[in-house]
């Protein structure tokens, strides 16, 4: 068996089995049997005459709406998730009677059978695979001890510390006191330092008391420089040697790592040892279940394949791949299947397969016996439906109660879409009157382009001001009074767009009230005497350039009202929402904490 056949048949096995779509997301609604809690209780948060809207509920949404799990989210976030609820549910009903998927939308009803085959193709797996492994105690001691060194756990230490580092020092708030010191200065201050609070600990300070008030390590030092139970081989040197050598509950002598001087008390010691069989038992025996099942679905799927019957398009495989269409029919598997019907492998199943087909081959064109080992490998997802079949799989409950529901959900997708997508595009008369009565929200943040010389003179400021009014040019008399650097002279004198915050108060008085082209009178700040010369004024932005900004945001408000509407028009009214309660819908662990002096490098 060649290699690719062997990778294709692993792969194809994981696509059947798992029901895989090579890792795309194609269905607009996902099959949920289980999704996690977010909240920490289930709870009421809207509240309708014929549906109540839980936080569970929300969760499903926000996950549906690929909202972040790692920030709450904005009230507008949430109207949209509670309404979105409700039409959902109320559409169910009404979509059970007016809606047929595979009449009205082909491309959702082909997505519902890939997802009912793949529930299909599940409890296929289930019946033939999994219930045909047996695992026993035997087997697992047996595995267990076989592999027993990769069930030890190495020597582990419990340690605090406390770390200081000179070159930090010099930029504490006490950094004033240390200017001017040498690095070699300073590392000796640092290590008197901690030197210092080892002479404390020993007459009976707290270590964990200095270490949150003094080390610098402070994720530790939060938790009173505890660093938990560590692995020796996860330290940088000399800090895993020390800690190897101090007897427990003892203060180290004081030492230097590339992270400045420490000191470490020992708390606690893990020798080496082997977990008990019992504490990874399960563990143990769901990967010899897991490794069987793969082994015997290998087997079955071969088995299948070697049996399996396909019949080729010959015209098909003559034709090149660039002149077909994606409904060309490419092969067909259990050509003389009476009793259930054959399976068509069509051009758009083929040609998804192609590149990565070609790569593991490492060839460039697509021949006919190359195009038929394709098809093959292909055709085994047919072949795995129909025994399926033979086995009455479609009929199992566990199959069609999943299935209903899905149907139901991608019905009530379809009537939603439909009621929602009137293909709305806002007006030009809508976006200027949108513009027009928003225009706060337009302001320039700097909306005056200015030019300006700076004097020491009050009365050189004014004759040059006399010479630009007789028609001097602004940048000559910048070349021959700006004071400077000839060579950034102009540069200096060219502010361009400045605003409120950009320079002294009197100066942007000045500038924003200087008509465009003139120069204003000399103006004093704490810099001299400027004379500013008022280029441009643009005190909102165009609307030419905002409407491009505000029709995403009247589509989004038109499809908030057409959401709104079809519900409260089918509950009589707006839900009640209890926004008091927003901030129990999520909670959220910190992050975890970094040690900085951990060694993170491959272990060698």
């Amino acid at each position: 068996m060649g290699t690719y056949l062997k990778t294709a048949l692993v792969l194809l096995v994981a696509a059947a089995w798992l029901g895989c779509h090579g890792g795309s997301k194609t269905a607009p609604v996902s099959e949920k049997e289980g999704a996690a809690k977010d909240s920490v209780k289930s709870f009421p948060f809207a509240e309708s005459p014929v549906f109540t809207v839980t936080s569970d509920m929300l969760a499903h949404q926000f996950d549906d709406d690929n909202v972040p799990r790692t920030e709450k989210p904005d009230t507008a976030t949430v109207w949209k998730s509670v309404y979105s609820v409700l039409l959902d549910t109320l559409l169910c009903g009404e979509a059970k009677t007016s809606v047929d998927l595979a009449k009205d939308d082909t491309l959702l009803y082909r997505q519902y059978q890939q997802l009912r085959n793949d529930r299909i193709l599940r409890l296929l797996y289930q019946k033939v695979v999994v219930d045909s492994v047996h695992i026993n105690d035997s087997m697992i001691e047996a595995a267990y001890e076989a592999d027993k060194e990769s069930y030890k756990v190495p020597e582990m230490y419990r340690a605090r510390h406390i770390v200081v580092n000179g070159l930090n020092m010099q930029i504490s708030a006490d950094s004033g006191l240390y200017r001017g010191m040498t690095e070699g200065e300073m590392d000796s201050i640092a290590r008197a330092r901690v030197s210092g609070f080892r002479d404390r600990i020993v007459k009976g300070a707290s270590f964990d008391t200095l270490a949150m008030m003094y080390s610098e390590d402070k994720n530790s030092a939060e938790k009173g420089g505890d660093l938990g139970y560590v692995e020796t081989a996860s330290l940088v040197p000399p800090f895993d040697s020390v800690v190897i050598h101090t007897p427990i509950n003892q203060i180290s002598d004081v030492f230097k790592t590339q992270f400045g001087w420490h000191i470490v008390k020992v708390e606690g010691h893990e020798p080496a040892h082997y977990q008990p069989l019992d504490s990874i038992k399960l563990t143990l025996a769901g990967t010899l279940v897991d490794k069987a099942a793969t082994e015997r679905g290998k087997r079955f799927v071969d088995s299948i394949k070697a049996d399996g019957q396909i019949a080729y398009d010959s015209k098909a495989l003559l034709t090149p791949d660039s002149l077909h269409k994606p409904g060309d029919i490419m092969a067909v598997a259990s050509p003389q299947d009476t009793k259930f019907g054959c399976d068509t492998i069509y051009f758009r199943d083929y040609i998804g397969s192609v590149y990565p087909y070609k790569r593991q081959k490492q060839i460039d064109t697509m021949t006919v016996e190359n195009k038929q080992e394709l098809l093959r490998l292909l055709a085994i997802r047919p072949f795995l439906s129909r025994t399926a079949r033979l086995m009455g799989i479609p009929e199992d409950t566990a199959v069609t109660n999943l299935t209903t529901k899905i149907m139901d959900r991608y019905r009530t997708s379809y009537l939603k879409k439909k009621l929602l997508d009137d293909g709305y595009k806002p007006s030009d008369s809508e976006l200027h009157a949108y513009y027009d009565s928003h225009l706060a929200a337009y302001q320039v943040e700097r909306p005056v382009k200015v030019q300006q010389i700076i004097f020491a003179d009050s009365n050189l400021a004014e004759y040059v001001r006399d010479l630009l009014n007789s028609g001097a040019d602004f940048m000559e008399m910048v070349d021959q009074y700006y004071p400077g650097d000839p060579e950034i002279k102009r540069s200096a004198a060219d502010l361009g767009y400045i605003g409120p915050g950009d320079m002294p108060p009197a100066f942007w008085l000045t500038a924003n009230t200087t008509p465009v082209g003139k120069t204003s009178a000399p103006v004093k700040t704490q810099y001299g005497y400027h004379l500013i010369k008022v280029l441009e004024k643009k005190n909102t932005v165009p609307y030419d350039d905002a409407k491009f900004k505000i029709d995403p945001l009247l589509r989004e408000q038109h499809a908030r009202d057409k959401l709104r509407q079809a519900v409260e028009s089918r509950i009589g009214g707006p839900p009640v929402i209890h926004w008091e309660k927003m901030g129990d819908l999520y909670r959220f662990p910190p992050p975890p904490l970094q040690t900085p002096f951990l060694n993170t490098s491959p272990k060698r």
